[in-house]
């Protein structure tokens, strides 16, 4: 068939538009299905599917993360598949532990995080998908949140354990994040494993006053769990809480005299921060501020002096410790609390005069500090 001239003209200007296209499309593809390692993306994939050995596998995974990763379109939903469906674990574990470089495209994979949280039969995915929850974009992880609530229920304790830790985590950064998950902490605080109670009380501890409906739970840990390291927890999540706790103080009372340093030491600092019945507690810190442990001694009196003028009617012991005691740092914590009572604290001046020629120049400082501002006061 013979064309024209014009017709030959558009034989080739048709012919330049497919080549154009071809060479788009080539393009395309070569962006959607990039060649690392002298294959295509998809092929890796498939080699991640297929190859029997292990190792390669596994190294067939990293190829592909570490070579292609989010840049190329294609990686995204083929990892998302390969988390839900490979049956080596170890490659849906590893899956789940990269996916946070992902997190600008997290919508996508709240599916997967739910479906490993829940449903995955291995254990070591769900306690890798609990523990990178944080590391997701916000939206995500608070999508998420309800079934972290179900995870602190799971058979194994490294998950439970995870899921707690990452709770609080989240409630680090905004405390009102996880508040439906406070029931389920509450309950884990008599978790069989010493890790769970453990995160589950550092969890509560992140969220503030919102946490008082554990208060009771929180006591009862602190005064009964078998790991000093547990009981310390859960009195920094009471001492959080404030005075919305105010009605467990008389309970905390026994921690003052435990046979534990660390644990005195953690009671008066939460009986100063959730103050409570001043007739049940104030006599019970006066005996803790001669306790043989200097720290107790110091937080008791801090915690004493926390209460104000409810505390006024312990000046005349506070007097007494500051003439007793030599040690420095408790010398330092009565000056400083005689000092905040005010006008209230004028029998303490004999005391704190001659507190104010003391050898150490800290104290001297204080006592004169403390002198002038009692004196001055209406």
């Amino acid at each position: 068939m013979r064309f024209g001239k014009h017709g030959a003209r558009l034989q080739m200007r048709i012919v330049g538009t497919m080549i154009v296209l071809l060479a788009a499309w080539g393009v395309s593809l070569a962006q959607e299905d990039p060649v690392v390692r002298g294959r295509p993306v998809s092929e890796w994939f498939r080699r991640l599917r297929q190859e029997t050995n292990a190792q390669r596998r596994l190294a067939a995974l990293m190829i592909i993360d570490s070579q292609a990763g989010p840049g190329v379109p294609i990686v995204l939903p083929n990892l998302l598949r390969e988390a839900q469906e490979h049956p080596d674990p170890a490659i849906r574990r590893r899956i789940i532990l990269m996916l946070p470089r992902y997190r600008d495209r997290g919508d996508e994979i709240v599916n997967v995080y739910r479906h490993a949280l829940t449903k995955d039969p291995d254990a070591g995915v769900r306690e890798a998908a609990a523990g990178t929850v944080p590391k997701l974009d916000r939206t995500a992880a608070t999508a998420i949140i309800p079934v972290l609530a179900t995870a602190l229920r799971d058979e194994a304790a490294g998950t439970r354990a995870a899921t707690a830790q990452t709770i609080g985590v989240l409630a680090q950064l905004d405390e009102q994040i996880a508040l439906e998950t406070i029931s389920a902490l509450a309950a884990a605080l008599k978790d069989s494993s010493a890790e769970v109670r453990f995160q589950s009380a550092y969890a509560l501890s992140r969220m503030g006053e919102s946490a008082a409906a554990a208060q009771e739970m929180l006591v009862d840990m602190f005064l009964t769990d078998e790991v000093v390291s547990n009981r310390r927890e859960a009195a920094k999540a009471l001492a959080a809480i404030g005075p919305k706790a105010a009605s467990v103080a008389a309970k905390i009372v026994a921690g003052l005299t435990d046979s534990h340093p660390e644990i005195r030491q953690a009671a008066a600092l939460t009986l100063g921060r959730i103050q409570g019945d001043p007739d049940r507690v104030l006599p019970a810190l006066l005996k803790a501020a001669r306790d043989t442990d200097v720290s107790v001694r110091c937080l008791a009196i801090h915690a004493i002096g926390s209460y104000g003028r409810s505390a006024t009617g312990t000046i005349p012991e506070l007097i007494e410790i500051l003439r007793r005691d030599e040690v420095a740092d408790v010398r330092l914590a009565v000056i400083e609390e005689l000092a905040s009572f005010g006008a209230d604290a004028r029998l303490a001046v004999d005391a704190l005069r001659v507190a104010s020629k003391d050898g150490r120049i800290a104290i001297r400082e204080a006592a004169l500090a403390a002198l002038k501002k009692i004196e001055s006061s209406p």
